[in-house]
Formats: C-alpha cells, sequence, structure tokens
C-alpha cells in the first residue's frame, strides 16, 4: 500500500494502524517495521497504547506532545476515535514560527 501511495519520504517515517472501520489502533515507525522479526504479525510488534491527539486539540497541546516524546509526527482522531490524519514536526514548528513573526 505504502508503494501505491507513493507518499512523500517525510510522510512515511511513522505509520499509523487503523481497523477496518478507520478506528486509529496503533502507531510504528519504519524502523521499527523494518528491524521486527519478519516472522512477527504486525499485531504482535505495535504498542496499542500510542499517542494521539483529537481533531479539536489546540496547537499548543501537538508542541508540548512532540517536544516531549521526541515525535516526527503524530495521528489526529476525532470523537469516535477514527483516524483523521497527522500533523508533522515541520507543520508545528511552521506554525510557531508564524506566531513569532506576527508578535
Amino acid at each position: 500500500m505504502i508503494r501505491e501511495g507513493k507518499p512523500e519520504p517525510i510522510h512515511i517515517n511513522t505509520l499509523f494502524v487503523v481497523d477496518k472501520n478507520e478506528k486509529f489502533l496503533a502507531a510504528i515507525t519504519l524502523a521499527e517495521l523494518v528491524i521486527a522479526d519478519p516472522s512477527k504479525t504486525l499485531s504482535s510488534i505495535i504498542n496499542e497504547n500510542g499517542i494521539t491527539v483529537k481533531d479539536t486539540d489546540r496547537i499548543d497541546t501537538l508542541a508540548a506532545l512532540v517536544s516531549k516524546y521526541n515525535l516526527m509526527a503524530v495521528p489526529v482522531i476525532n470523537g469516535e476515535e477514527k483516524l483523521e490524519g497527522m500533523v508533522l514536526v515541520e507543520d508545528i514548528v511552521d506554525d510557531l514560527l508564524d506566531r513569532r513573526k506576527t508578535r
């Protein structure tokens, strides 16, 4: 699926795992996936207690999470815990820099 979608390299550092109903289950880095035992299933190597933000959370919340957990991407979920998208660390940096320029 990754090859078919041809995402930008920055967008595939972290992969998000969802169920058949698009409910967010976990995040896994590409590095974790590559070094995992190939005989293991995805469900056995993912950590289902991943960090997420709600689509209603403020940008300040995102900046704090990225800083605290050294994340490159944060999954964004809605009230039904379905994956809505992601926020990249570069998006947060851009937003914070824009705020400084307007002050």
